[in-house]
């Protein structure tokens, strides 16, 4: 499968996932609060009904949205397909 090749239904995004937020720059693992349970994301693509991100947007998406997509030679899943509504807030990480 290819990201080029996904088209979404209306309310749906496609989402990767900054695999790195648990670790600072040197590559020390940082547990993460079990009272924060959410993953930062960038929006890849959106469906035609999503007006509230485009993509490039970085966003903090609630922990147990989506489901998780396989792109053809991965072998963890970053790419997340979630509802527009499983975004909390969108945010500047510069």
């Amino acid at each position: 499968m290819n990201i080029e090749n996904i088209q979404l239904a209306p309310h749906m995004m496609l989402v990767r996932l900054d695999v790195n937020q648990g670790e600072t720059r040197s590559g020390i693992l940082v547990a993460e609060p079990a009272a924060m349970p959410r993953y930062r994301a960038e929006v890849i693509k959106v469906g035609p009904a999503v007006a509230l991100v485009k993509p490039g947007d970085q966003i903090i998406l609630k922990r147990y949205a989506g489901e998780p997509v396989l792109f053809d030679g991965e072998a963890k899943a970053t790419y997340f397909i979630a509802r527009d509504e499983d975004f909390e807030v969108t945010v500047n990480f510069t």
